[in-house]
């Protein structure tokens, strides 16, 4: 989990079901606590080694909009409390 933490993503290949991979990063409040992730998951044959490197930053930039203009990421953390 230090290693996920300091990356700031995480990597599912095959671990729950076979032939299906997931790859997330966290989703921050503005305040900079976590507060959710954003996911991709699909058929493992999307998420070879090539392409994943594209993916985690695409997916670490939406996560860092979102956390920065979001007024449904902004609620959230109000709701939490965060």
């Amino acid at each position: 989990l230090a290693v996920v933490a300091k990356q700031g993503w995480a990597m599912n290949r095959n671990e729950n079901l076979l032939g299906v991979s997931a790859v997330g990063v966290r989703l921050l409040a503005p305040s900079g606590r976590h507060i959710g992730a954003i996911v991709l998951s699909g058929v493992d044959e999307h998420f070879a080694d090539d392409r994943l490197q594209a993916m985690v930053e695409r997916l670490l930039r939406v996560a860092n909009m979102l956390t920065r203009t979001s007024m449904s990421v902004r609620a959230m953390a109000r709701f939490l409390n965060v």
